[in-house]
C-alpha cells in the first residue's frame, strides 16, 4: 500500500511539473502575441503559429492558414490597423488547452478603436502553437 500512494504522489508531481512548464510555455505565446502587434511586427508571432492555424480578423479574413500565409494576412491587418495596443487582460495558462482574451486598441482611417481578442493554444507534435486567433 505504500508503494502505491508513493506511486501515487510522484505521479501528481510530475503532472504539476508538467502543468507548470506548459503554463510557461503558453505564457510565453501569449506574451509574443501582444509585443507582435504592439510593436507590429507580425514575424514575432508566425513562429508559434501551427501548419494550420485558424484566423478571424476585423478586415474579413476568416479561415485556416498556414505559417506562412498567416504572416501576410497579420501583415497586412497590422498595416491597415495600425495597432497601438494589445492587452490580453485574461489568461489561463495553466491548462493542457491555454487560451486568452483581451483587447486591441487600433486606429483606422484615423480613428481610434478598440477589438475583442480572443487566442487559444494547443499541443501539437509535442510543442506549444497558437490553434486559433480571433480579433473582432
Amino acid at each position: 500500500m505504500k508503494n502505491f500512494r508513493f506511486i501515487i504522489l510522484i505521479f501528481a508531481f510530475v503532472s504539476a511539473f508538467q502543468l507548470s512548464a506548459n503554463a510557461q510555455d503558453a505564457q510565453r505565446i501569449f506574451s509574443d502575441l501582444q509585443s507582435a502587434f504592439n510593436k507590429g511586427d507580425a514575424s514575432l508571432v508566425t513562429v508559434h503559429l501551427g501548419d494550420e492555424t485558424y484566423i478571424s480578423l476585423l478586415n474579413g479574413y476568416s479561415d485556416y492558414y498556414s505559417r506562412s500565409q498567416a504572416y501576410y494576412v497579420l501583415t497586412e491587418f497590422i498595416s491597415f490597423f495600425s495597432p497601438m495596443k494589445m492587452k490580453l487582460t485574461h489568461i489561463v495558462a495553466n491548462s493542457s488547452s491555454p487560451y486568452a482574451w483581451g483587447k486591441l486598441f487600433y486606429s483606422a482611417r484615423g480613428k481610434n478603436k478598440t477589438a475583442k481578442v480572443f487566442v487559444s493554444v494547443s499541443k501539437t507534435n509535442g510543442k506549444f502553437v497558437i490553434s486559433q486567433l480571433t480579433i473582432n
